[in-house]
């Protein structure tokens, strides 16, 4: 049996102030990789949003992306805001005490 690859998208904006990024898939395993290559590059803004809403699932790779990219910007749990989360991937996030760890909120324009 073959297992199919997990597919992510991942869209940024910037304007310096907030970055913004989008992600649509699965944020697993095989796709953690893409998002890790993409904030280490990423630097400068005073703000970050990861935008969740269209993200199908997470697992503990994709948890310990996030916890990197709070790593590279500053623990101060004000500047990630993990927003617009679909019901389970919220849940598994609360599961795993994000919302200790970061700000959550439904609407990405709360973030701003």
């Amino acid at each position: 049996m073959e297992i199919p690859e997990a597919k992510m998208d991942i869209q940024v904006t910037n304007d310096h102030q907030l970055t913004q990024i989008a992600l649509r898939g699965e944020f697993v395993y095989s796709t953690m990789p893409s998002f890790v290559h993409l904030i280490k590059k990423l630097h400068g803004s005073e703000r970050y949003c990861v935008d969740l809403g269209k993200a199908t699932r997470i697992d503990s790779s994709g948890m310990g992306a996030l916890l990197l990219l709070r790593d590279l910007v500053g623990e101060d749990h004000t500047r990630v805001v993990l927003c617009n989360m679909q019901p389970r991937v919220r849940q598994t996030l609360i599961k795993a005490n994000f919302h200790r760890l970061f700000t959550l909120s439904d609407a990405c324009k709360s973030a701003a």
